[in-house]
């Protein structure tokens, strides 16, 4: 079966909220890490870490074998399985983890365009909930795909993307692996369980 894009939502809360310990600590201390250095910046008199991602080599990759009709641009020596009980695709290396799986979209008759709007309208009810102390951001919005970071009551943030094709009459979605890549390390280091950087750099190789 597809990768159900609402359940990702779920485990996500559920995460939050089971590691209160984790997630919801801002640290004061900056520390360097595997995927690059945090830098201080000012916002509005506060200061916020941005993550600088390293540079990645992307070549062509063709999904094809693993029933995936599509090349995709992807780090050179990425790691290319099917996810298990699923049909879906993950490839994946260091931080580069994305999964890409055929989908028919709420909408059977709905084009990738379509798709995508009906979906940003659900996560920006779903995640700018005041009683779960939940807020959405857009970053990006293009026609087939965005990117959007949720802040939890306690300033933790996780950036995540969803981009839509289709090919050959059929339609897929195209997501970080947010089970894989939700860092809880890394969030009480930076702030963040997935950074901007990271989110917005898979992102930009994938959309069509």
């Amino acid at each position: 079966m597809p990768r159900n894009h609402r359940s990702d939502h779920y485990l996500f809360i559920m995460h939050i909220y089971r590691k209160p310990h984790s997630l919801f600590i801002i640290p004061v201390l900056l520390l360097l890490w595997s995927c690059g250095s945090g830098d201080k910046k000012t916002e509005n008199g506060k200061e916020s870490t941005t993550i600088s991602a390293p540079a990645l080599t992307l070549k062509p990759t063709d999904l094809s074998a693993y029933g995936i009709p599509l090349t995709i641009q992807a780090p050179d020596g990425a790691i290319i399985s099917k996810e298990e009980g699923s049909d879906a695709v993950v490839v994946r290396k260091d931080r580069f983890n994305v999964v890409v799986s055929e989908d028919k979209y709420v909408d059977e008759d709905a084009t990738p365009e379509q798709a995508k709007e009906t979906a940003l309208a659900e996560d920006n009810k779903m995640l700018n909930d005041p009683d779960m102390g939940m807020k959405m951001e857009v970053l990006k919005n293009d026609p087939s795909g965005y990117v959007y970071m949720t802040t939890n009551r306690s300033g933790g943030k996780i950036v995540r993307f969803t981009c839509y094709v289709k090919k050959d009459a059929k339609k897929f979605v195209i997501k970080e692996n947010f089970l894989d890549l939700n860092d809880t390390d890394k969030a009480m280091e930076t702030g963040y369980g997935i950074s901007r950087e990271e989110a917005e750099q898979m992102y930009n190789a994938l959309k069509q």
